[in-house]
């Protein structure tokens, strides 16, 4: 199954192509799902689940930001944001739901677990890909373990 409401989400928003000249004038913050598996991908951005998370939430708040109720566009948003948060959450990643102490231990848990440079965006691989192999929304590579 495709989830054709994805795909505004999958790449960055062009605003000349959208007609939509003053984006860059209202959104500081760009961010696409295909940027984050991009991030991912290299292994360089994110340290942690809750990195990841952050850059998530760009795109949903820019998606609000930006446009205004009753577009069509934030339907869309609604049901990516529904599956993609079903998922995330399915998988145990941050969802930004935790008090501070909660996600100070489950951040120390985590770091602990994924001490080891090879392993630190397996998390974050698996959810994307259990979302792409249900949504063929998102796209990765095959991502090797890094060498420590």
């Amino acid at each position: 199954m495709k989830m054709d409401a994805a795909e505004p989400f999958n790449s960055p928003v062009n605003p000349i192509a959208f007609g939509i000249p003053d984006y860059f004038d209202v959104i500081d913050t760009l961010m696409d799902f295909g940027t984050i598996c991009s991030n991912l991908e290299s292994g360089v951005k994110y340290s942690n689940s809750e990195d990841v998370f952050k850059d998530v939430q760009f795109i949903w708040g820019n998606c609000y930001k930006y446009n205004n109720k009753g577009d069509y566009i934030l339907e869309l948003l609604k049901r990516v944001k529904k599956n993609f948060t079903k998922y995330w959450t399915t998988a145990g990643l941050y969802s930004g739901s935790y008090s501070d102490e909660k996600h100070k231990l489950f951040v120390q848990k985590t770091t602990k677990q994924l001490s080891a440079k090879k392993w630190r965006i397996q998390l974050y691989v698996d959810a994307i890909r259990t979302m792409s192999s249900k949504y063929n929304q998102f796209t990765i590579q095959a991502v090797e373990p890094m060498e420590d």
